[in-house]
């Protein structure tokens, strides 16, 4: 059995997502949309790859429904481009769409407001005996992982990155990266 509970992963991601608003906050259109040197991605693309990663591991892998993003927030994401499938094309994908995408701040706010939320309503949802259940994630192949891995790894650990990234990105700019 995982050390992983469903409390301990609702803490640690309501933690995540904090911070990582609290990084955001600051953060202006013209900020946001800066297309740093080198390989790396705009603030805005990365954090509207965290957020539409987050819908769509959720609602399409974990719940087999369709995401936000297909559903409720259906063209109010914010994003000008729908996010890249993860599928065998993926990395080119998802290259030419961070060269590309502008975002409207204000609406994709309100999308990660309703995928947190989401988020932790399927989390209550979830018991800790829940966490062993098998994920296929063959299509990205690593095969077989459990659903504790999921949230740990591909929601949790992936926000904090994330954060990391757009702290960073901010810096570049002269701005200040993290809140603290």
């Amino acid at each position: 059995m995982s050390n992983r509970t469903i409390k301990y992963i609702r803490e640690c991601l309501k933690n995540a997502h904090g911070t990582l608003e609290a990084t955001m906050a600051d953060v202006t259109e013209s900020v946001a949309h800066v297309d740093p040197a080198g390989t790396a991605h705009s603030i805005a693309a990365t954090y509207a790859h965290v957020i539409a990663s987050e819908d769509g591991i959720v609602n399409g892998m974990l719940k087999k429904s369709a995401p936000l993003a297909a559903s409720s927030f259906l063209n109010k994401t914010g994003l000008s481009l729908p996010h890249p499938d993860m599928n065998t094309e993926w990395e080119k994908n998802y290259k030419a769409w961070t060269k590309v995408l502008t975002v409207n701040l204000g609406q994709l706010r309100e999308y990660a407001q309703a995928v947190y939320k989401m988020t932790d309503e399927y989390l209550a949802s979830l018991t800790d005996e829940n966490l062993e259940e098998p994920v296929d994630v063959s299509a990205i192949g690593m095969g077989q992982v459990t659903k504790a891995y999921i949230l740990d790894r591909f929601i949790v650990a992936h926000t904090d990155n994330i954060t990391g990234e757009i702290a960073v990105l901010k810096g570049t700019q002269g701005l200040k990266g993290y809140p603290f």
